[in-house]
């Protein structure tokens, strides 16, 4: 099954059972230069699949209750942002070096 089915149908389950998650979702703007720019960024290649989820969606709002459980997808931006401060807190604190992975 593909992203995009995979997205229909959790869209038709949200929307009869949690129509309030469903309209937590970011409707995407998010294209493949922006999906680039981030990996460059990040230092990591993104799964198909996780490209294309975030060409339907580019996350959750910040007052989202969560679609996966009490976590919250973030949006494309806040991965940049909670990735350079993971960069910092390791120089400021000598830790191990975070490198992400997908």
């Amino acid at each position: 099954m593909s992203v995009s089915e995979s997205f229909k149908r959790i869209e038709s389950w949200l929307s009869k059972n949690a129509p309030n998650v469903l309209r937590q979702l970011n409707k995407s703007t998010v294209t493949n230069d922006e999906l680039n720019k981030a990996e460059s960024i990040l230092g990591a290649k993104f799964p198909p699949s996780v490209r294309e989820a975030y060409t339907h969606y580019n996350g959750e709002s910040t007052d989202s209750t969560g679609l996966f459980g009490a976590w919250r997808w973030l949006p494309l931006n806040e991965i940049i942002e909670w990735n350079n401060e993971q960069k910092q807190n390791v120089q400021k604190y000598k830790l191990v070096d975070f490198k992400p992975s997908f």
